[in-house]
């Protein structure tokens, strides 16, 4: 379990994520240092994390990708992010990630 070893404390919430049917689903992480992980590998820049997605993704047209991003991490950066993912070529769904309250 690799995705254990990146230290994530998420926000809570209450609201469950409707998965059912999906592929496998590409896990983003950015840690309270603003470490950037696709998957459990780091990743040194968001180009390189947007290149790496659109690899994982290929011709497939109904990805979704799950943002897990540590609550230290300014809201306006998580954002930031989602708006690069939701650009890239066969990614349909982007969902962040709580913890359940």
């Amino acid at each position: 379990m690799i995705n254990n070893a990146i230290k994530v404390d998420l926000p809570k919430g209450k609201a469950k994520e409707d998965t059912t049917g999906k592929q496998q689903e590409l896990v983003v992480f950015i840690d309270k240092d603003k470490g950037l992980f696709l998957n459990g590998t780091a990743i040194k820049t968001v180009d390189d994390l947007m290149d790496k997605i659109k690899a994982k993704v290929g011709q497939q047209t109904d990805r979704m990708v799950c943002v897990k991003a540590d609550k230290a991490v300014s809201y306006g950066q998580v954002i930031e992010l989602v708006d690069h993912i939701k650009v890239v070529g066969g990614v349909s769904y982007v969902v962040l990630a709580t913890k359940r309250a």
